[in-house]
């Protein structure tokens, strides 16, 4: 199996941090990047079988993931208020900006527009993190129809 591993490419940590891996991920889409998946199964071509978790661990997950979900999408509601607030100000300055023409208004300008874009992108961000939870959940629901008892 270790043979196998360092044809795939794992680096020599890998082995150190996991000297006896129950199963790898090697997913050539992603420039060959191995991880370690204790409920995988390899099977040729990058494929991998889940093995079947017991469902009272699917559930604990599936509250944990549900509970962050909520929270993340929380936090978005009040990110996006104040990404509001951030672009209006901004909008304002630059309206400013090109009334008086002056050095200090320009330079509101930019630090308003500086702002309202690092919003936007912990906007984003946190946009894909609701997009991963949402998937682990989808992934653990999945898990929980086949799940035994």
């Amino acid at each position: 199996m270790i043979g196998r591993l360092a044809a795939l490419g794992a680096p020599p940590s890998f082995f150190a941090l996991h000297p006896r891996p129950l199963a790898i991920r090697h997913n050539p889409q992603k420039d060959g990047q191995i991880t370690h998946d204790k409920h995988a199964k390899v099977l040729g071509g990058g494929t991998t079988l889940r093995r079947a978790m017991p469902r009272s661990l699917i559930e604990r997950r599936l509250t944990d993931v549900a509970a962050r979900l909520r929270g993340a999408r929380e936090e978005l509601a009040v990110l996006d208020e104040q990404l509001l607030s951030f672009t209006e100000a901004a909008d304002d300055a630059r309206l400013r900006s090109l009334v008086s023409e002056t050095p200090m208004a320009h330079r509101e300008y930019a630090e308003a527009q500086r702002h309202a874009d690092a919003m936007s992108r912990s906007r984003r961000l946190l946009v894909g993190q609701i997009t991963e939870l949402a998937a682990a959940q989808d992934d653990l629901l999945d898990r929980l129809v086949v799940a035994p008892e």
